[in-house]
């Protein structure tokens, strides 16, 4: 069941971006969904309602799956432009629902792995420097699957980081991006945070 439901979920993503007009490129062969580590980047902030639910929609999905322990890292509220419209609803929605599957253990807890990065410089830096070390964590035995649900550029940020840290070329193979949108894949890398 739980291969089924991931193969499902699968198609639909790709046949939804494919209907859009996405662009797909597989430099690497997937591995078996056991094996992976996830981590998941998404907007919410400066865009429309859809994030909200699609936060909790996700973290649903990974529940269901029985993923959510391989689940390493989520940060939300990307966009480092413009005035926040719903960033609380969205903080609400990933928090509450991450709560609900037992993902993390209440919504002020600052131990677990779920930055808002609207919330503030220090959050920012926070999930740049958790995900560079997730990155740093990355082998071929268990590779980091990162999904990139809005723009790229704290993932970005984060591979610097995790290359100024010294990543290995192992670390660096062993790294696979999913983007949905190649409007996310060009957003502006200069809004630079500092390290």
């Amino acid at each position: 069941m739980k291969t089924n439901l991931f193969k499902f979920s699968l198609v639909c993503v790709v046949f939804f971006n494919a209907a859009f007009g996405a662009n797909f490129v597989f430099s690497q062969d997937l591995l078996p969904e056991g094996k992976y580590k996830y981590a998941y980047s998404c907007d919410g902030f400066n865009q429309d309602r859809d994030d909200v639910a699609a936060s909790a929609m996700t973290l649903a999905i990974f529940d269901r799956l029985n993923m959510s322990k391989q689940l390493v890292h989520y940060h939300f509220n990307t966009n480092f432009g413009g005035v926040p419209t719903h960033a609380e609803d969205h903080r609400k929605s990933v928090l509450q629902t991450a709560v609900l599957f037992n993902i993390i253990k209440t919504e002020n807890d600052t131990s677990d792995a779920f930055f808002d990065v609207s919330a503030s410089e220090q959050e920012k830096i926070a999930a740049i420097n958790h995900l560079a070390n997730m990155m740093l964590k990355a082998s071929e035995k268990e590779p980091l699957m990162l999904f990139c649900a809005g723009a790229v550029q704290l993932p970005y940020f984060a591979l610097r980081r995790a290359i100024e840290l010294g990543a290995s070329k192992e670390n660096l193979r062993s790294l696979v991006f999913v983007s949905h949108a190649l409007a996310n894949e060009k957003a502006g890398r200069t809004d630079n945070p500092p390290i």
